[in-house]
This record gives structure tokens, sequence and C-alpha cells, in this order.
């Protein structure tokens, strides 16, 4: 099942490559650098938060570890995969950026704690997770 996942990441890429820019919705850079931290916080207290509601058995460091690791991953395909040409693309792409962030990270969430927490429950947690930066980032570069 693991491969399955990915697998559709890995096709979505294929198919979709002139809009795919990953989480940070831009590419690792100097000028992005400083949000990574940011972003990265902000995911781990959700996964926090999630880990004290679905009450699962998992350390701290692993927690980080694996938000770092899954969002290091989708902004380097960002990098991979820029897209700016205007404004106006960018936020017509953002929801297909959304989604690859979500089925992403939930994928490397799963090489983590498939043995600990349900997939589903994974899936929420890089959902939200990634409402939370996304809301961050385009509130950030509205403002």
């Amino acid at each position: 099942m693991r491969n399955k996942h990915i697998f559709m990441a890995i096709l979505t890429m294929v198919f979709l490559p002139k809009s795919v820019f990953a989480d940070v919705v831009m590419p690792i850079s100097l000028l992005t650098m400083p949000l990574i931290p940011l972003i990265v916080l902000a995911e781990f207290i959700v996964f926090w938060i999630a880990r004290r509601i679905i009450r699962f058995d998992a350390k701290l460091y692993m927690l980080l570890l694996a938000v770092f690791l899954a969002n290091i991953l989708t902004s380097a395909l960002g990098t991979v995969f820029p897209l700016y040409k205007s404004a106006s693309q960018n936020m017509i792409h953002l929801g297909e950026a959304f989604a690859l962030s979500v089925l992403v990270e939930w994928g490397i969430y799963e090489l983590f704690f498939r043995k600990k927490i349900d997939k589903k429950a994974l899936f929420v947690v890089s959902l939200g997770g990634n409402v939370i930066t996304y809301l961050f980032i385009v509130w950030f570069f509205m403002f």
C-alpha cells in the first residue's frame, strides 16, 4: 500500500510537470529559507496536537524529523519543478501544489508512523498541517 502512494505522487509529477511547485509554494532559495522553520514549526504543532487527540506513542524528535523531512522534500520538488510566470498563474496552480504537498507529506508520514497511526489519521494530519502553512504563505505574500 505504501508503494501505491509513492507511485501516485510520482505519476502526478510526471503528468503535471508545469504545475508542480510543492510546499513553501516555491523553490528552495535564499528568499524562502527563512520560511521553512516557520512552516516546520506550524506543521509540527499540528502533529503534536493530533498526537494528543489520537493518543499514539511517538517521540517528539521523530515528529519533528518527519515534518522537517516532508517539508524539505516538498520544497525540493518546488525547486525541480518551479512555476513563476505571473502571480495569477501561481494562484491558479496553488490548489495543485497544495494537493501534491498533502500527498507527498502523507507518504513521508506513513514511512515514519505506519505501525503506530492509522492512514486516515496521517492524511488528516498532513491535510491540517498544509492548510495552516498554505494559509500562512498566502497571507505572507498578500500582505
